[in-house]
Parts: structure tokens; sequence; C-alpha cells
């Protein structure tokens, strides 16, 4: 059933994710969309939609925002907003929540509650997506937790996916928020059993984890005073994919406490890192009324082997990748009104505006930047500055641009396992070059005779004006490869 139905307008607004996001991890994001006391929790709500759609020239925002519910009584409830930003930059902004009452509001045994951001931004070639689970439980337990997704096709995207978080030694992406552990808390504050736990996938590691802690509090003993007992036991795991490593930490321990103060303890830490070789090290220890007594642990075993190092030919990589490409690509007009229109043909590869340029990219490798390796060959230092140049006939060179893509920076440089976790995972280097319109002129000697045709359509009416339509004859990609040969080398 659609139960309410509303919608967004914002001249000269813009949408701040960042607050949006503060909105939605502090669990007042339902407060906007569809809020149960508008009138009592009106300054809460005016306030975050100042901080929400600030004041932006020329960006304008609409969209509709629906809630929907499923069954009689209302089992589960649904509520989605999908706004479009236009302007000077184009978003899709995608927010709402999900809440299930089972087996009714009024007594339900499981309460869920999801509160959820999305965004496509066009402008910078991203794609994220945010998500709370806020005020929900199963039965009596409480249960909570954050995740979050950053991918795109902009230049330099961290990709992540991650559900409550990520290793605790694994830095954390500027793009990514501190998301809180997916957790389930059972019993109340004495005692009180919480296991916790998260799940992510980066451009090269997987990381999972689990954590359980427990407390519990006795009575107050005269002359002793308040005891009680807390303990934990835990497991952070975090794998890289290339090159293969693995790096595992296990830990836990029991502590009995008298006025808040540890008396008596024991506990154990343990890390375990490989392969190539096997390394494990690690503590344990024992505490008495204050007094800490640990034992070390560290072990190593498996012999170190070294591979049989591996070389490439970088110069035969670039050739063997530009003789896989179908040539050069058109780049329509910049700023430019082209006044030109093409006929889709499924004969016609290409075609090349003749006020915009031409384009040749290629991915094996960057160029104009001294690479070690490709994977994990060698490369010899001799040959591993690579570049692409354009020359007329007569020698003289061709004045190009740059045309860049990002790269793994792992496949093509020597980076330490800190660098790994600290290091973006893409650089952005050169990949080919860009000619534009200017340069695609040639002296009035080197041209090409080429015959045109058209084609006359009549199309009836009803009265006696007639209307005939002129197709344009393709420039194909045959034609530009001999005017290319006669020009350039």
């Amino acid at each position: 059933f659609l139960t309410g139905l509303g919608g967004v307008i914002g001249i000269n607004r813009t949408v701040d994710s960042d607050a949006l996001r503060t909105v939605l991890y502090e669990g007042r994001l339902d407060n906007i969309l569809f809020p149960d006391n508008p009138i009592e929790n009106a300054r809460t709500i005016l306030d975050d939609m100042a901080a929400i759609l600030p004041v932006h020239e020329g960006q304008h925002l609409f969209g509709p925002v629906a809630r929907i519910g499923w069954g009689v009584p209302t089992l589960v409830e649904v509520k989605l907003g999908l706004v479009l930003e236009v302007g000077g930059n184009i978003r899709i902004i995608i927010l709402g929540g999900l809440s299930a009452n089972l087996p009714t509001k009024q007594a339900a045994l499981v309460a869920l509650n999801i509160t959820f951001f999305g965004e496509i931004d066009f402008g910078a070639g991203t794609i994220s997506f945010d998500a709370t689970l806020t005020n929900s439980r199963v039965l009596t337990f409480a249960i909570g937790g954050d995740s979050a997704i950053r991918t795109g096709w902009g230049p330099r995207i961290e990709h992540v996916v991650s559900f409550g978080g990520l290793h605790p030694a694994f830095p954390r992406p500027s793009n990514l928020p501190d998301l809180r552990r997916l957790s389930i808390s059972f019993g109340t504050n004495n005692p009180k059993i919480t296991i916790s736990g998260y799940h992510a996938v980066t451009s090269n590691s997987l990381q999972f984890g689990a954590r359980a802690d427990l407390y519990a509090k006795g009575p107050k003993i005269w002359l002793i005073g308040q005891l009680a007992a807390e303990g934990w036991i835990y497991l952070d795991a975090l794998i890289y994919f290339n090159p293969f490593a693995f790096d595992v930490m296990l830990g836990g321990g029991i502590n009995l406490l008298r006025n808040g103060d540890v008396v008596a303890g024991l506990g154990f830490e343990l890390r375990l890192r490989g392969p190539n070789t096997f390394k494990i090290n690690g503590k344990v220890w024992i505490t008495i009324f204050g007094i800490d007594v640990k034992f070390g642990i560290s072990h190593t075993w498996g012999s170190k082997k070294s591979l049989p190092t591996e070389t490439t030919d970088a110069v035969l990589v670039l050739r063997n990748a530009l003789e896989k490409l179908e040539g050069f690509e058109p780049i329509a007009p910049a700023g430019r009104s082209s006044g030109v229109g093409f006929r889709k043909s499924d004969d016609v590869e290409a075609a090349v505006d003749p006020l915009g340029g031409v384009r040749l990219v290629q991915r094996a490798v960057p160029l104009g930047v001294a690479i070690e390796k490709i994977g994990d060959a060698q490369v010899s230092s001799s040959a591993n500055n690579l570049d692409l140049r354009v020359f007329r006939k007569s020698g003289s060179a061709v004045t190009v641009d740059e045309a860049r893509l990002d790269f793994v920076r792992g496949h093509f440089f020597k980076i330490s396992d800190a660098e790994k976790l600290r290091a973006t995972a893409f650089d952005q280097h050169k990949a080919g070059i860009e000619l534009s319109a200017d340069e695609l002129t040639g002296p009035v000697n080197k041209a090409i005779e080429e015959d045109y045709a058209y084609e006359i359509f009549e199309i009836p009416v009803e009265d006696d004006d007639q209307i005939t339509l002129f197709g344009a004859h393709n420039v194909s990609t045959s034609l530009l490869n001999r005017f290319a040969r006669a020009n350039l080398e």
C-alpha cells in the first residue's frame, strides 16, 4: 500500500553529502523523509535541512519521496526518495529506510530499522552507498552496525566494500567514514555479552574479524568492595591478494575487578604472518594485585625461498598493446558548436568531427615514467621509461596532448608492505596521446580526393509542402588512416 507521498524541490540548492551522512549515522534521516513529530522536532529538522541543502547558484534538485507498507497491519515499511540534481554537476541521490516489525509493531519480537543513502556523482565519477542499523533488536537483544561502499569510474578512486568497518591495522581511506562494527548484545548491563564483527574487501585485500566481550558484576562485599569480571576474545585477519600474504591476530583474556581496578587477570595475544617465511609472535601475561608477569613468544619456521627472477621486455609489451588497438579514437569538439551530424552505419567504424580531434590510448604500461616491473616480472632499467611521439614525414614533431588513465601502483612499482597500507591503489599516468583539430590539418598537395554521395528521402504529407532530408557521408576510419599515412608517422 502507498501510505505516503511527497517530494523534494530545491532551486539554487545542492546536496551536501558529508552533512547528509552525518544525519544518517546519527539516526535523524527518518525525520527528514517522513517525520513522526514534525512540530515537536521542527528545530532539528530545519537545522538538518539547512545543512543538507546549502545554497548553490545554478544547481537545482527535485525528486519524489514515497512510503510503502506491506501487510495489514503493516509488517514491513519502506521509505524511498530519488533526487536528481542538475546544473554544473549532475548527481543522483537515493535515500530512504526500511523497517520491519514482526509479528506486529505493537508486540514486535523482531524489529529492524535500516536507513541508507546512495549517490552517483557524474562529475567526480564516483558511486557511494551508506547504510546504518539503529534501534533494532531480536527479542530483547539489541543489534546495530554500519556499512558502506565506495567505487566509481573517476581517477584515483579507492574501491572499498565494508560491513562493520576495517581491520585495525588498515588505514581508513579518506572517502570512507568510521563505521561501527556489526554487533548484537545479549542481556542487560549485568551480565552483558556483546558479539561484533566486520568484513571488508578493497582493491588488494580481504579483511574480516570478530570479537566477543563479557561483563558481569557481583555483589558489593563489606571490607572488600564491588567485585566484577570481564572477559574478551578476538580475531582479526588481513589477506593481501598480490603478492599473496596474510596477517592474523588472535587474543583474549579475563580479569577480576575490585571497585573497577584489575586485581587478577590472565590474557594472551598472538600474531601469525606468512608465507615466506612463517612467523608467530605474541605474549601471555598474568596479573596479580596490579603486578604483571609476561612471557614472550617468538618463532619462525620455513626457509625463505627466492623465486627465479622473471623478466619482461617493456618495449615489446607496449608494441603488442599498440598493435591490438583499432586505431585512433575520435574526440568530440570541446567548447565549440560542431554543426556536423554523422549517420549511424554498421559499415563505418568511427567518424572524426572536423572541429574535434583523435586519441590513441593503451592500458598496458604507464608512459613518461620509469617503471620497475610489470606484474611479477622485472623490467630492465635500460628500457623502462617509455613514451610515444608523433612526427610528420618531414621530420618535424607534432604537438600532442597527454591522455591519462589510472594504473595500479603495485603492478608497476615496488612498494613495501607499509606502503601498501598507506598509499593509494591507483596512480594516474600518461597512457597515450591526443591530437587536436589544428594538428590534423595538412598541406593542400597532400589532400585526398574522396567521392561523396547523398540520398534523398521524400516523406509524404497531407498538404502540398514536401520535406526533403539529406544524409551526410561519414568520414570512416580507413579515410582517417589514409590521411595519417600521408601526413604523420
